[in-house]
């Protein structure tokens, strides 16, 4: 099952870009993103992924009273789920996605929290070696995330829906 393979097996991906909301009932503005993940290629055309991102900027929030605040907020997701990879000689594109876990917390916790939620997401990308080197690739992808966290604003609960588009340059490095 672990026989050498014409492809490497590993892959450690950082990036980094911008995650923006969509909707709404998404707390939130275009902020800096972050990322780390792992996949593991179980087969020449099919990798598991799983991984961390975080969006950490100065949000609008506690939008459902009257008054409007802004608070130092971060949006932390653990995707983990698959992707179908087309591999060519010298590019990959790869379309897939799995479930995610999302955790929120902001610089007003006293006053509104909004916990974790339960959701999915979608990607889609590619990435190209560099000259010279099959095992470091640069490249792309965008990611679409759908929440529904619930949120605590005083002594109410609320559900609300969180979508959110995280698009990010990757450095990709790649071990058998």
């Amino acid at each position: 099952m672990f026989a050498q393979t014409d492809w490497a097996r590993h892959a450690i991906v950082l990036g980094a870009g911008a995650g923006v909301p969509i909707g709404r009932e998404t707390i939130g503005s275009s902020a800096p993103l972050a990322r780390f993940s792992y996949g593991l290629r179980v087969h020449r055309n099919f990798q598991a992924d799983v991984g961390l991102e975080s969006i950490i900027g100065s949000f609008e929030v506690c939008c459902y009273s009257r008054e409007t605040h802004y608070a130092t907020a971060a949006f932390l997701l653990v995707p983990f789920g698959g992707r179908i990879v087309i591999p060519n000689e010298r590019v990959d594109f790869y379309a897939g996605g799995g479930l995610a876990r999302s955790h929120y917390t902001n610089s007003l916790s006293n006053y509104l929290e909004l916990f974790g939620g339960w959701g999915g997401y979608a990607l889609i990308g590619g990435s190209t070696r560099f000259r010279g080197s099959n095992r470091v690739r640069g490249g792309g992808s965008a990611r679409y995330y759908n929440f529904h966290p619930h949120l605590s604003a005083g002594s109410t609960i609320y559900s609300v829906q969180h979508r959110w588009i995280a698009v990010s340059g990757d450095i990709e490095f790649r071990l058998r």
